[in-house]
């Protein structure tokens, strides 16, 4: 088991697998996770990716961010 540091500092993509689903639940609970908060962290996110920051964990929560939003969007839509 890897301490929270080395998990910070050692993180691989066997890491990322595990922790996906994690990542998935946190962002599609609705009463947790608000759309302008994802609109938010998509909006840090991109700026990380903008000055060349982006590591593997932060593209993963981008591309998850946006799958959520575009979920929600479309949950918005079939409701009309």
């Amino acid at each position: 088991m890897k301490t929270k540091q080395e998990r910070i500092d050692y993180n691989d993509t066997t890491d990322f697998e595990m922790d996906k689903p994690h990542m998935v639940a946190y962002l599609s609970d609705m009463n947790r996770v608000k759309y302008d908060d994802l609109v938010t962290l998509r909006k840090h996110y991109e700026q990380l990716a903008d000055v060349k920051l982006m590591k593997l964990e932060s593209a993963t929560w981008l591309i998850l961010i946006h799958k959520e939003i575009f979920r929600r969007d479309n949950l918005t839509i079939n409701r009309i």
